[in-house]
């Protein structure tokens, strides 16, 4: 009797132990899959998901430009250097306008001194581009420098649209000069000497920069 008692016992302990590991294999399964996020949500529901894990909300997705958004973006952007770009040409040719009188001017004093110091005017008092001879004659070339044009050579000082700087000499020492090519036309200038140059700004507009102003 004791002998049954025992075998019945082993045999109950053996369905036990089997029915645990089943219950630890179905476990372990649904946790598996659950966990995969390449399972649909309803399979992973019908898995053991638990429905308070199925009610939460999905996850924000990643914020993206469309490319309508993009070309509305690129549009903007365009219309608004569109409305730059021409204030931002009209500066730009200001300081170059600017700056072309202000080199102008000390050409025309810097042609005052030689001809006092020399009592004649450089390239025989004939006027034209001030570049060559005439120019030279101001950066040392005789032994005394009137001007000084920094890193350029004789030939290559130019105004800052690229142009060369004109000139006009009293050349019977009246004090009236007749601009030459290039400046306006029938004006007379109560100088010695004048300095221009003419340019094109980006507006399509010729400008002279003249010294006598």
């Amino acid at each position: 009797m004791e002998r049954i008692n025992n075998d019945e016992a082993v045999k109950v302990m053996q369905q036990d132990r089997q029915q645990l590991i089943k219950v630890l294999r179905s476990w372990f399964f649904v946790r598996k899959t659950t966990n995969d996020p390449a399972l649909p949500e309803r399979s992973r529901l019908r898995q053991g998901e638990s429905p308070r894990r199925a009610n939460e909300e999905p996850a924000a997705p990643r914020a993206a430009f469309t490319i309508i958004e993009l070309l509305i973006v690129i549009s903007i952007i365009a219309i608004l250097i569109g409305f730059a770009l021409p204030s931002f040409l009209g500066t730009k040719d200001t300081a170059r306008r600017r700056q072309a009188v202000v080199t102008a001017k000390h050409l025309e004093l810097a042609f005052s001194e030689y001809c006092n110091q020399n009592q004649f005017w450089p390239n025989g008092g004939v006027g034209g581009d001030v570049k060559g001879d005439i120019l030279k004659a101001l950066t040392g070339y005789n032994g005394v420098v009137y001007f000084e044009i920094g890193t350029n050579t004789a030939d290559t000082f130019k105004d800052p649209w690229g142009g060369y700087y004109k000139v006009s000499f009293d050349a019977n020492f009246d004090n009236k000069v007749t601009p030459a090519e290039g400046a306006p036309p029938g004006i007379t200038v109560s100088k010695s000497v004048i300095v221009w140059s003419v340019a094109t700004s980006a507006s399509g507009l010729v400008v002279t920069n003249k010294s006598w102003e």
